[in-house]
């Protein structure tokens, strides 16, 4: 489990992506493991989505072309 979590870990620190989080360090104690990542404020996707008073195709649009090119960009 631990080298799997390492293994993704590095992975992860080498991508590059505007809509990928980028993740700095993995630390660990006995207890917990700590990611060090970018900050970022804009908060999760589904409040943000709850707060609209509409919400539009394109609007929908453009969120799935963020998502889906982070996707691919992984792949």
């Amino acid at each position: 489990m631990e080298s799997e979590m390492c293994s993704e870990v590095n992975i992860l620190k080498h991508l590059d992506h505007p809509n990928i989080v980028n993740i700095y360090e993995l630390f660990q104690d006995a207890n917990f493991y700590y990611l060090i990542t970018e900050y970022l404020s804009g908060g999760e996707l589904f409040e943000k989505l709850k707060r609209l008073d509409h919400f539009t195709e394109r609007m929908a649009a453009n969120f799935m072309k963020q998502i889906l090119s982070a996707v691919y960009y992984c792949h």
